[in-house]
């Protein structure tokens, strides 16, 4: 079996790459980094004899996936940026996220051209395609900025409002937080539409794609693929899609063009 493993900042996920041929991403397995040796049990148990590892930076985590493989003599590859199918318009690539850039190979293989990659996990990364990658942005993710100003502040939870304003300081730092990030990505979205004269498909993805979604369009849905509704405040975007799997996704093609000799 291979099993394709996706190392994000906080959390691991797994997929067997057949699951991703068979449109079955949302069976994949998450857990966070303290767990992986209940994901190394489970490997082992599937009788798993070659893995493809994609690690957003160098962890403990991906170490300990790769000695436990080597002491196993089961083959390992690790996801790299490659230019050779699509080139990143950044000036050290070596620095360019591997879950950023299979995002890019997900979205291109469906979009073609003019779309824009939103990851919201961690950090909140946009990255930006017209015939080529344009460039992208990063931020503190939704997540990331409210456990920093609950042990700021010593509150002790922090929540989404259910209005526009909060009544306390609890859910007005959720205000702020959800709403500005959420709005920020919009408005930095409609900036770079009408920089570059153009619309851009929105790929959503990450843990916090739900909240990001809603101020994007007041009619976004997903289900298991990631459903598609229009989303045209302004006219400054084409369409909304969500796909919580999109670096699977990635994967999948990236192992496709490996075996045509692409990458």
């Amino acid at each position: 079996m291979h099993g394709l493993i996706d190392v994000g900042n906080t959390r691991i996920k797994y997929l067997p790459h057949a699951a991703v041929a068979l449109n079955a991403c949302q069976d994949y397995q998450a857990i966070m980094h303290d767990q992986v040796d209940v994901l190394i049990e489970h490997l082992a148990q599937q009788n798993v004899s070659k893995i493809t590892i994609a690690s957003v930076r160098a962890l403990p985590v991906t170490q300990r996936l790769i000695d436990w493989a080597a002491h196993h003599q089961i083959t390992l590859q690790r996801v790299q940026v490659n230019p050779t199918y699509l080139a990143v318009n950044y000036r050290h690539v070596d620095q360019f996220g591997v879950d950023r850039y299979l995002g890019l190979l997900a979205a291109k293989a469906v979009h073609q051209q003019n779309f824009c990659v939103v990851s919201a996990g961690s950090a909140i990364t946009l990255d930006f395609f017209g015939q080529t990658h344009l460039g992208g942005m990063i931020l503190p993710g939704i997540g990331t900025s409210l456990s920093c100003l609950q042990e700021k502040t010593g509150l002790a939870s922090i929540r989404e409002p259910d209005a526009l304003l909060g009544n306390d300081t609890a859910s007005s730092i959720g205000a702020g937080i959800y709403q500005g990030y959420s709005r920020l990505v919009a408005a930095s979205i409609a900036d770079v539409s009408a920089a570059y004269q153009q619309s851009f498909q929105v790929v959503l993805t990450g843990g916090d794609a739900d909240y990001i979604a809603k101020y994007l369009t007041n009619d976004t849905t997903k289900d298991a693929t990631g459903a598609t509704k229009d989303a045209t405040k302004g006219g400054l975007l084409a369409k909304v899609t969500i796909k919580p799997n999109l670096v699977f996704e990635g994967m999948h093609v990236y192992l496709s063009m490996m075996e045509n000799g692409a990458v």
